[in-house]
């Protein structure tokens, strides 16, 4: 029976990437139907999917390069389809345009930014879960969607860590995520920023807390002329305050527990506390003044 309901998830989850939507659509009713059970291996999956995404980039700057025509040019039209690459995931939406050159990156954005069929509807189920661990697969669709139905996936993905990061308890996510909600700070969503925040004063660390710092020196004097919150920044303070905190009681029980210095040897533990010098066995065997004094 249990192999039968594993061949059914795993039909399901292959179903999601299908051309066919009504085959697709049945493929997310059926999961959706069993989201408890099934998550685990949803996320998985949008693992799996996450992973592709270096590959497909480096399928494409070569596949515009071998285009162009000669070998020569194929290479400079390949290491500038890497540098497109590059820029693009290192930019926000907004720098290509500031370049003047959206015309030509639109196509590598879109292929940079593609999201499978699976992923999508992966994500999309997701986020009906009430689960932290969900947490890192929207993570992923949040930083690789960004236009058309991919942009409505980093949508969903917002609305749902909106819910889900205030939840966040310390070790409930790993570790490779701090680094991901550090993006969040920036997010226009004041609900977002304060879920993120909160988040962070549960699995921060070192690195959580200088992006914090970071956060407040750009936005303390700002927050009048940009319309900020300032509840935001008090959550940033108190985040900041959490983590310093934390730190120093770690820092103090590292140091309670490193090795103290070497230990004297055991002749040198064994010595007399003074010097004394041997008695002969005269002086030891003689009467005792009392004796000498007792009436005979």
């Amino acid at each position: 029976m249990a192999e039968i309901v594993d061949n059914l998830l795993a039909k399901a989850i292959r179903d999601l990437g299908s051309r066919n939507v009504s085959l697709r659509q049945k493929a997310e009713w059926y999961l959706l139907e069993r989201l408890e059970e099934t998550t685990p291996a949803l996320i998985a999956s949008a693992e799996e999917e996450a992973r592709k995404r270096p590959a497909m980039g480096t399928l494409f700057a070569t596949t515009v390069g071998v285009g162009i025509g000669t070998a020569v040019v194929a290479v400079i039209a390949a290491v500038i389809g890497l540098l497109m690459l590059i820029h693009v995931d290192t930019c926000s939406g907004g720098c290509v345009g500031d370049l003047g050159l959206s015309g030509i990156f639109d196509p590598v954005r879109e292929a940079y930014r593609w999201t499978s069929r699976r992923h999508q509807s992966v994500v999309k189920i997701l986020t009906a879960s009430e689960e932290v661990q969900v947490i890192p697969a929207l993570l992923t669709a949040y930083r690789f969607s960004e236009n058309g139905e991919a942009g409505v996936l980093r949508r969903k993905a917002l609305n749902r860590l909106e819910t889900l990061l205030p939840k966040v308890e310390a070790g409930g996510l790993p570790q490779s995520v701090e680094r991901q909600l550090h993006a969040l700070l920036y997010e226009i969503n004041p609900k977002i920023v304060k879920g993120t925040l909160a988040a962070l004063r549960q699995i921060g660390g070192r690195e959580s807390l200088i992006a914090v710092e970071r956060y407040i020196k750009a936005n303390g004097g700002v927050y009048g002329s940009w319309g900020r919150r300032q509840d935001l920044l008090t959550e940033a303070i108190l985040c900041r305050d959490t983590l310093q905190k934390r730190l120093a009681r770690q820092d103090e029980h590292d140091t309670m527990l490193r090795a103290s210095e070497r230990p004297d040897n055991a002749d040198t533990l064994l010595r007399p506390t003074f010097t004394t010098t041997p008695e002969p066995a005269e002086q030891l065997l003689r009467p005792s003044s009392s004796n000498d004094d007792s009436p005979s």
